[in-house]
């Protein structure tokens, strides 16, 4: 019965589409996903976004690989990290990802992670796509697909109390094979584009495209949108991260933050208090010097 079913799916749904990317070949390799029209509609809705927020880009055929097994998965990407729940691959352009049941995600997360790599096909499709840096790769791909989330964040307040951030220019290539800070290094990435909207403007990643489009390479592309040089960004992001992102630990505190909330308070008074003293005092000295 399971099978006929599956196959009256797949003789009324095709799974071969046309997309605003290319047309679209979509494999589900289990029964578990029934839902195909409702795969299909978020394929179309989202590069239907990319097109219309990102620009119009050249069309290429791009399968989607939906897997039963981790078997099945490794054969599919070839070479994957031991971690990952789905993979974008070019030439051919593809995207091979885990059913919910055999990554252990919820299907609303499969979702997003499905999001995340049609990001990847867009890209791929970029003339200076190899000029890109991986932080904006992912970082891109987690701002379109909403997978920023608050444990990101924490994880960046956890490493800059530690003082052990990951610098920008060292996120150009994102090892993925060495998952030792890989969390931090994909949240770092995603906070990299809320820097640059915080900056420069909420229309800084569309002029940044446009520059792409234009066949400019990266780090071109992004100084011509920001009109600074790009080591000035790089300064800029690391306050960002900071200034923005440092105490958000507290909210991993939970039911204790009530306790140690006045004590921090109370720090927070008596650093402020002395460091405006100390800039009335640098004040006090300039004005003498000038008299």
């Amino acid at each position: 019965m399971k099978y006929y079913f599956l196959l009256l799916i797949s003789l009324i749904f095709p799974n071969t589409f046309q997309t605003s990317l290319g047309q679209c070949t979509l494999k589900i390799y289990d029964g578990k996903i029934k839902n195909i029209p409702e795969l299909i509609d978020i394929i179309n809705n989202e590069t239907n976004k990319l097109t219309r927020e990102l620009g119009i880009i050249q069309q290429d055929s791009f399968s989607i690989h939906i897997t039963n097994s981790l078997k099945k998965f490794n054969s599919i990407a070839g070479s994957a990290p031991a971690w990952s729940i789905a993979i974008a691959k070019n030439t051919p352009n593809k995207i091979i990802m885990k059913t919910p049941n055999v990554a252990k995600i919820s299907y609303s997360h499969f979702l997003k992670v499905l999001k995340h790599e049609l990001n990847h096909i867009y890209m791929f499709q970029l003339n200076k796509y190899s000029t890109i840096p991986s932080w904006f790769k992912e970082g891109i791909a987690m701002h379109f697909s909403k997978e920023f989330s608050l444990l990101h964040k924490i994880e960046i307040s956890h490493y800059a109390w530690k003082k052990n951030l990951v610098p920008l220019i060292k996120l150009n290539k994102i090892n993925k094979k060495n998952n030792k800070n890989i969390t931090l290094q994909y949240a770092e990435s995603a906070a990299a584009i809320e820097c640059l909207i915080f900056y420069y403007g909420k229309n800084i990643i569309i002029e940044i495209f446009k520059n792409l489009h234009l066949n400019q390479d990266f780090e071109l592309a992004l100084e011509n949108a920001i009109n600074e040089d790009y080591v000035d960004f790089q300064i800029k992001f690391s306050s960002f991260l900071n200034e923005n992102y440092k105490w958000i630990f507290l909210l991993k505190a939970g039911k204790h933050i009530y306790v140690i909330l006045p004590f921090i308070l109370i720090i927070g008074f008596y650093y402020k208090y002395f460091k405006n003293k100390k800039i009335l005092k640098l004040w006090e000295l300039e004005e003498e010097l000038e008299n």
